[in-house]
């Protein structure tokens, strides 16, 4: 920064307009950050294990990651699992497990803490297992919860789907409880980024699974990244990396986790992150496309392609992934960013088509930080603000290959509500379907 120069007792005005430009720049860029050391977590980690945590590997039939949070002073971490019968008469397993440091020097409480993370193999597919974590030196244990294996056999599923939570995660908690209230055997949650609002700092973790109140314990989490991840931390979502353990199958040209892919049953779930290059993810995103014999498939990352706000289009994703999303026909892709409710008709080259032809985008938020929308245009089919929800998504099993999605909001009143039916296979194996061809059988009726 310049000095202000005095020349005979008077002040030069060009320098020291700079410097206000300059500190007004400044004071911009980090008007959003919490000034240190004042910041402390409402919710902090002890030696109990808390923050309990399912997420899905590449192989959800026989395998299963946890991970959990202590303080440091927990220096072992087990857990002790068996499968879940009537007479709870199974052998226990015990498998250790590792951890990272996780430090936020600013707290003023709770510092540092110890997050906890081991993968259970060998796992018996559609089966229920129940686990606990914990230090039995100190004899100090979690509650005991279940979690249910991916089948090999075909059977009807449902998962659920949330946009941002970020902001008034108490409300947040009370929207996801119902959700699981209304789908009680659901498979596992996606997440749309934005799970908290600053992303680099302990303490908005600390409220994120506080509120949650243990629901990721038993119905594991498949999150995407959101820019407020990077928050206090432009460069990397650190915290985000350090929380969750995920498959590492993503593009070797761009940081571990970024992006992964998740198989489960006949749909492929195919994870993005909107905040990187967009060009970099495109080959591996073709590659995971192509490759893929899913019968459904499914996009998931923040930033959306259609924006519902006004201002806010993300034109260098639209361009990167659109032409793949058309060729390769993915059903869904699931967005958040722009807190409201935004959902399009199938659409392929920007234009209306069948679902048979075309993609539905999503759009929705789970939290109380609400966005006002862009004039409605003729490609989307429902729209409304300032209504946080959550969306149950159904594929059933058997030959008529019917999805059901379904948006309710707090009250469970149905918001939204689409179908799509997909041509009737009667060959090979519900795990290795290649569905039929839409431009080789153009006749089959399909369901909006």
């Amino acid at each position: 920064m310049k000095r202000i120069k005095i020349f005979n007792g008077s002040i030069s005005v060009f320098p020291f307009i700079f410097c206000l430009i300059f500190l007004t720049a400044t004071l911009s860029l980090f008007a959003d950050v919490k000034t240190p050391p004042d910041r402390e977590t409402p919710f902090p980690v002890t030696q109990v294990p808390s923050q309990i945590t399912l997420t899905l590997t590449e192989t959800p039939s026989t395998s299963i990651s946890i991970q959990w949070s202590t303080s440091p002073e927990a220096k072992e971490g087990i857990i002790e699992w068996h499968k879940k019968t009537a007479s709870n008469s199974e052998p226990t397993t015990k498998t250790s497990a590792n951890f990272i440091s996780i430090i936020d020097p600013p707290l003023k409480n709770n510092p540092e803490i110890y997050r906890w993370f081991a993968t259970l193999n060998s796992l018996e597919p559609d089966t229920s297992y129940e686990y606990r974590v914990g230090n039995p030196h100190l004899d100090i244990w979690s509650d005991w919860y279940t979690f249910k294996t991916e089948p090999t056999q075909a059977k009807t599923f449902s998962f659920i789907y949330l946009g941002d939570a970020q902001n008034g995660l108490d409300e947040w908690g009370k929207l996801l409880k119902k959700s699981i209230e209304k789908c009680p055997d659901c498979s596992f949650i996606l997440m749309a980024g934005d799970l908290v609002n600053r992303g680099n700092e302990r303490d908005d973790w600390d409220a994120f699974f506080h509120y949650a109140d243990n629901v990721f314990a038993q119905y594991p989490i498949v999150p995407t990244i959101g820019n407020h991840e990077y928050k206090s931390n432009p460069l990397l979502p650190k915290m985000y990396l350090d929380y969750f353990v995920l498959p590492q199958n993503g593009p070797t040209n761009i940081t571990s986790e970024f992006c992964y892919s998740i198989k489960y049953l006949n749909a492929q779930f195919i994870i993005l992150n909107g905040n990187h290059n967009p060009e970099q993810q495109v080959p591996w995103m073709e590659q995971q496309l192509s490759g893929s014999s899913s019968l459904w498939k499914f996009l998931l990352f923040h930033q959306p392609l259609y924006s519902s706000a006004p201002r806010r289009d993300n034109k260098h994703l639209k361009n990167a992934w659109l032409p793949l999303i058309d060729q390769y026909h993915v059903d869904i892709v699931f967005q958040g960013h722009d807190h409201s409710y935004w959902r399009t008709y199938p659409l392929k080259n920007d234009q209306k088509v069948s679902p048979a032809e075309g993609t539905y985008y999503v759009i929705s938020f789970s939290g109380t930080k609400a966005y006002e929308q862009q004039e409605k245009s003729e490609i989307i089919e429902t729209a409304f603000e300032k209504i946080p929800t959550y969306q149950i998504i159904t594929i059933e099993k058997g030959t008529n290959n019917r999805l059901i999605y379904r948006s309710f909001d707090m009250e469970g009143t149905q918001r939204d509500e689409f179908i799509i039916n997909k041509p009737t296979v009667s060959y090979n194996s519900f795990m290795d379907i290649y569905p039929l061809s839409f431009a080789e059988d153009k006749f089959l009726a399909y369901a909006f």
